[in-house]
């Protein structure tokens, strides 16, 4: 098994409650990233949709940053300023920036205007399958420890997006999502009658 702490960039930021919000998605599951590359060998990596199940259960700490940068902590769901959940496509964050921290708000800024448009995770394998290919190796982890869900400037998986959000887009998105599960549960109500 491959040990020590890896950085892998995925996702995209979005809504929440504040001013300051950054999110998205931080583990996209089931896609193939190549790690390395030469000569016509690859080691390929894909996060399996149950990686991040036992991260999930257990306590840990995970932080909220910028590029990996632990001098650069935007939140972390210990304090209950980052939000961690799992859907069909991947892993998802939400973290609520403190707008008295300037550096925040810059950065906050610098992922609205779409400067900083990926997101990345740093963990380690709890448990991973190798499979070797005529032309590489390809590793599915199946367990993780998640360490950090971070906001990049050079994500390794490439069909990652990030967005930052502020009181009136996370609002408008609520009051449009609130709408649209009155209207699913009026239809339910109908079909019953």
């Amino acid at each position: 098994m491959r040990t020590g702490k890896m950085l892998r960039t995925i996702g995209d930021v979005g809504p929440g409650e504040n001013d300051y919000i950054i999110g998205g998605v931080a583990v996209v599951f089931d896609k193939e990233t190549t790690l390395w590359k030469e000569d016509g060998y690859a080691v390929t990596e894909e996060i399996a949709s149950e990686a991040c199940d036992a991260a999930l259960a257990r306590p840990d700490d995970v932080r909220c940053l910028i590029n990996h940068d632990s001098n650069l902590i935007c939140g972390r769901n210990a304090a209950g300023t980052l939000q961690l959940w799992k859907e069909a496509d991947g892993l998802h964050f939400k973290c609520e920036l403190d707008p008295e921290v300037r550096w925040q708000q810059d950065y906050w800024r610098s992922i609205k205007r779409g400067d900083l448009n990926q997101c990345s995770f740093a963990f380690t394998i709890d448990s991973e399958e190798k499979v070797q290919r005529e032309n590489g190796t390809h590793y599915i982890v199946r367990d993780l420890h998640l360490y950090d869900v971070s906001v990049v400037a050079y994500p390794a998986y490439s069909d990652t997006s990030a967005y930052a959000r502020d009181r009136d887009a996370a609002c408008d998105e609520r009051r449009d999502r609130d709408a649209g599960h009155e209207l699913d549960l009026l239809e339910k109500e109908l079909s019953i009658l």
